[in-house]
């Protein structure tokens, strides 16, 4: 089943302190800015954050692979990953 999503919240975050080279790229991989007409693979837990007030993204959840697919269609958009 297919369904097509307009984001409707934005996630602000703030950190404080001192990071380490280790810290930035854990950091880089929890987080990743979606590119338009690219699917990405998301599971339970993982948020999808709209950047732009017009962003769109197809979201396609594929029941006999037990995952979901997204696809940015327009605007901006990233995929935060659960830890």
């Amino acid at each position: 089943m297919k369904y097509i999503f307009s984001l409707l919240s934005i996630l602000v975050f703030t950190a404080c302190g001192n990071s380490s080279n280790k810290d930035a790229s854990l950091q880089a991989k929890k987080m990743l800015v979606m590119e338009p007409g690219k699917a990405y693979s998301v599971t339970k837990g993982d948020k999808l954050v709209k950047t732009t007030d017009d962003a769109v993204v197809k979201i396609t959840q594929k029941t006999q692979e037990n995952m979901t697919e997204v696809v940015l269609i327009s605007g901006e958009a990233k995929i935060i990953y659960k830890q």
